[in-house]
């Protein structure tokens, strides 16, 4: 099992960073930017809101565009930007409003705002970047061998318990860092540990398997629903039968038969008519007729997600109830 201790220290570093920032954040706009409780709330639900939409976006550019590795580390970077740059703004009193002796607050100039809003920005892009392919990187250090062994669901298990303590530590101990020594040392601490986390990341990149982008994959999805409608009226074989010609699939793939859940979609990637899907050097004619049983498990694993995404949007909506 390749599972390198920079990419651990990684996932386990942001989250204890990200949240040990986040969860006395509205003391601190309260205190140091002199806010109303609900303005700073609402800047918070903002972020969060951000940060738990980037992942989407970085999840789409890596696996079509860019590789996992590659937005990982960005992401990694970007966050230790904005973790600084935000550490920053309780070191130097020019970026705050507050005299922090006498407890006096002027309005926030638009710079100071700006300066606050950017580096909320950065920590936001970069915790999508982070967290879009954390565990399907950690997947990727896997050989086949070691998947058919199971060892998936216990990465799984793992992952998420090392995940979990290092949120409970980061909303219990930063948090008293930061109400028993003040601002700047409650957030260089995370400052410091995302540090750590990005460099033990790039430290190990030489052990990693990096997998390589496979193409827009909204695309890919578009070619199924599209193919599958057009062959609406082709009958599927029996279930039973094997693999004679009538699917097609790539050379060096190892699933010959489409699974049986969502039949309907296996009609796009049914072979109608070789000489007419097929030239005569065997190159597919239209990638909008027919697809690849790799193309079409790939989607019904996407809509699989969807129930399983949904409840996470409402367990979502009521922790921030």
């Amino acid at each position: 099992m390749r599972m390198p201790f920079g990419y651990a220290a990684n996932q386990a570093f942001e989250k204890m960073s990200s949240y040990g920032i986040m969860l006395n954040m509205v003391l601190y706009f309260t205190r140091h930017y002199g806010m109303q409780a609900a303005k700073a709330t609402n800047i918070i639900l903002l972020w969060s809101a951000a940060s738990y939409f980037t992942p989407v976006l970085a999840a789409f550019l890596a696996d079509s565009y860019f590789g996992r590795f590659t937005i990982i580390a960005f992401g990694s970077f970007l966050t230790l930007l904005g973790m600084l740059l935000f550490w920053l703004t309780a070191i130097i009193p020019n970026l705050s409003p507050c005299d922090q002796l006498t407890m006096i607050c002027n309005s926030p100039t638009t710079s100071q705002l700006a300066f606050l809003y950017f580096s909320l920005c950065l920590m936001a892009i970069g915790a999508g970047g982070v967290r879009a392919s954390s565990l399907a990187f950690g997947v990727d250090q896997l050989n086949k061998k070691e998947r058919d062994e199971g060892i998936i669901e216990r990465y799984f298990n793992w992952s998420f318990a090392l995940t979990g303590a290092a949120v409970l530590i980061g909303m219990t101990i930063l948090v008293y860092i930061q109400e028993n020594f003040g601002w700047i040392v409650g957030f260089g601490v995370p400052v410091v540990l995302m540090f750590i986390s990005t460099l033990s990341f790039f430290l190990a990149s030489s052990l990693y398997v990096k997998v390589e982008p496979k193409g827009n994959v909204i695309s890919e999805c578009a070619r199924v629903v599209v193919a599958s409608y057009k062959n609406r009226n082709l009958n599927l074989p029996s279930p039973n039968v094997s693999n004679d010609g009538g699917y097609y699939y790539d050379k060096d793939s190892e699933m010959l038969m489409p699974s049986d859940k969502l039949r309907f979609l296996n009609k796009a990637c049914l072979i109608q008519n070789p000489q007419q899907d097929f030239t005569q050097d065997g190159r597919l004619k239209s990638q909008w007729s027919l697809c690849t049983i790799d193309q079409v498990e790939a989607f019904k694993s996407m809509i699989k997600i969807i129930p399983i995404w949904i409840t996470g949007m409402i367990m979502s909506i009521n922790f921030s109830q």
